[in-house]
């Protein structure tokens, strides 16, 4: 009987990281820098984007986006496992990917995506195809994200790269050079991906912009802090799922003091600071 029952736990075991492993891991919902360094042939470059915050735009509710020339907001379409950004003459471009690919597949690599995930203009200067080599995934922080490993077909460059769903590409190199690696990652502060002792990953701790929102211990068991840009006058404070829809509301006179969660169930969440000239997320994780 033991036999069979070490069997089943094991089944149920690689069933149920394949499930996690399937589902769609957005973007970071708040505060997020990314650092790449860049090499073309012999020229050296470093690159970070950081994010925080949320700003309204022709009606749309877009995540912030600072030091990146092609954007500046990005709109996630959770429930559509869609993902948008903004530039600074209110033109919209879908820069999604196609989460339902499977190995062998040729897919779409929009020129939007490439900007979205290797920054700058990306690799290339218009619309690619890419063949997907294989897919796997990568536990970062409490979840795991999907991972495709691909090849560029077209535009002239032919290139094989790495993209970790709702992170972004982790590198791409071309038949002449490596074109880049996403050296740091950091969401809320804590570092995910990168060497903690690189100073280029170092240099953008804590340097997000003003009017941003920073949740401390996150992930928590039970008790969380808030940090905000003080300068600001904060009215309320509410506590939203994925969707944005509300579920509860916090006391804003316990900033000081912390908030207990204890009785949140584990998960995903969005924490949502309203001021007088606006508003803020940041997510939160309740373990």
């Amino acid at each position: 009987m033991k036999p069979t029952l070490t069997i089943l736990a094991l089944f149920l075991s690689i069933h149920l990281v394949q499930a996690q492993t399937n589902v769609y891991q957005p973007y970071p919902l708040g505060d997020a820098s990314w650092t790449v360094h860049r090499q073309i042939s012999s020229a050296s470059s470093w690159e970070t984007k950081t994010w925080s915050g949320d700003t309204i735009i022709n009606g749309e509710t877009y995540i912030r986006v600072f030091d990146d020339p092609n954007m500046i907001g990005v709109r996630q379409d959770i429930p559509n496992e869609k993902v948008y950004y903004i530039d600074d003459q209110g033109v919209e471009s879908d820069a999604s990917f196609d989460q339902g690919a499977q190995i062998g597949d040729t897919v779409l690599m929009s020129l939007a995506f490439k900007k979205l995930n290797m920054f700058s203009e990306g690799v290339g200067i218009g619309d690619d195809l890419a063949v997907i080599q294989s897919i796997d995934s990568m536990l970062i922080g409490p979840l795991y994200h999907k991972t495709f490993s691909f090849t560029v077909i077209t535009g002239g460059i032919f290139f094989d790269g790495k993209y970790i769903c709702g992170v972004s590409c982790t590198e791409a190199i071309t038949s002449i050079s490596s074109a880049f690696d996403l050296v740091c990652y950091y969401v809320e502060g804590q570092q995910f991906l990168g060497d903690p002792f690189n100073p280029e990953c170092t240099a953008h701790v804590g340097e997000l912009p003003k009017g941003y929102i920073s949740i401390y211990p996150n992930p928590s068991d039970g008790f969380f802090f808030i940090e905000y840009d003080k300068s600001a006058s904060l009215l309320e404070i509410h506590l939203l799922d994925l969707t944005g829809k509300r579920i509860g509301d916090f006391n804003k006179n316990n900033v000081e003091t912390g908030f207990d969660i204890s009785n949140l169930s584990s998960g995903t969440y969005l924490v949502e600071l309203v001021f007088e000239n606006g508003s803020a997320r940041s997510t939160l994780i309740k373990r």
